[in-house]
């Protein structure tokens, strides 16, 4: 059977091209043919461009910083680019859907990520696999937080009623497709959870070398806010550990005291949470790599964001969310002190959740 994965595959975001990987990987083993489908608007290629073409006064500020690091954000987008190419497997881009159909695929599975929100900078039509011919699935599609006016909700009641079955990442993206249309949605695992820890360790230990203090807070964000930075530094300060980052990403984290892995892509991002001894972060994909790694994690405002409030409700993860500069030092270090942690019942059952959709309703449903 020839899959096509259609995602955010190309985004130059650690768990965008990780997810990616993940799906591919688990449906690659019992030998069906599946291709991440290698669909790259000029647009999206852009938004991680190293120099961006954009006009404005912000796009201007942002070249001239890149420029001042360009040496390390070039390293940092080739590791990117080289993931794409030889873990993904991506070499020829497609821009259409014509030249999608015309790879004759039997299956085409929309998801992981957001990519059904219709608010992003990179969303297009066609991740509703708008105009494709093959038999259309999702696999934990998330929507986001976004509303639809009346004009998109009849586009969008055409597109997912032609979908075989639709797997989703969120309650908030099942009440999404319930709301917009008659079927219903099932709700699964990200891919990560999908594949066992010692294949991401394996992945990882490919990581480029790079200098890490012996313990330290890994700290990841897309985009770092003054409150972010108040409650990463007061938790360095009161453990004694320093802060480790993958990037900047505004100016708020900027002169953050932290050290700065910039040349970093996929494999360095597993390997920095693998080797943390906390991880803060306010990152979806974060949280699920620290399950997957055992690793004591917080998230900044979990429990006001759905898709991360659903899993931590589900498993009684509640206090993991970090909600107000006002921390319980007290409860992190019991947590430090207590060593080890063991996630992998909550792993099981997560990976049960995907393992069923993907072998009972396309794997084994289409042979």
């Amino acid at each position: 059977m020839k899959i096509g994965i259609l995602t955010f595959h190309a985004s130059h975001n650690f768990g965008s091209m990780l997810q990616a990987y993940a799906l591919k990987t688990y449906l690659s083993q019992e030998n069906n043919d599946v291709e991440i489908i290698n669909f790259r608007t000029e647009n999206q290629k852009d938004i991680y461009a190293v120099l961006t073409k954009r006009k404005g006064f912000k796009y201007i500020l942002k070249n001239l910083y890149s420029l001042s690091k360009y040496y390390y954000l070039k390293k940092k987008y080739d590791l990117f680019e080289d993931f794409l190419k030889i873990e993904l497997e991506c070499e020829q881009e497609l821009t259409t859907a014509e030249q999608i159909n015309e790879q004759n695929f039997d299956v085409i599975i929309a998801g992981s990520d957001q990519i059904w929100n219709i608010s992003t900078n990179d969303f297009e039509w066609i991740y509703f696999l708008e105009n494709l011919s093959a038999k259309k699935y999702s696999y934990a599609a998330s929507c986001g937080p976004i509303s639809v006016d009346p004009q998109n909700q009849v586009r969008l009641y055409g597109d997912l009623e032609k979908f075989e079955a639709i797997s989703v990442r969120d309650y908030s993206t099942k009440q999404f497709v319930e709301n917009n249309s008659n079927q219903k949605a099932v709700i699964v695992c990200d891919p990560v959870m999908l594949l066992d820890k010692n294949t991401w360790i394996t992945l990882g230990q490919q990581a480029s070398k790079c200098n890490l203090p012996d313990k330290y807070i890994f700290f990841y964000t897309l985009s770092c806010d003054n409150r972010m930075k108040k409650i990463v530094i007061q938790l360095s300060k009161k453990l004694n550990l320093p802060i480790v980052v993958p990037h900047n990403t505004n100016q708020n984290d900027l002169f953050m005291p932290a050290k700065r892995i910039l040349v970093s892509g996929p494999k360095e991002f597993l390997h920095l949470i693998q080797h943390a001894t906390i991880v803060v972060t306010s990152s979806f994909h974060a949280m699920q790599f620290s399950l997957i790694y055992n690793k004591i994690f917080y998230i900044i405002d979990g429990m006001k964001d759905n898709r991360k409030r659903d899993i931590l409700n589900r498993y009684h993860l509640e206090r993991q969310s970090i909600d107000s500069e006002q921390i319980d030092i007290q409860f992190v270090r019991n947590q430090i002190e207590c060593g080890k942690i063991d996630f992998s019942d909550i792993i099981q059952d997560m990976q049960a959740s995907g393992r069923n959709f993907l072998n009972g309703r396309i794997l084994h449903g289409n042979m």
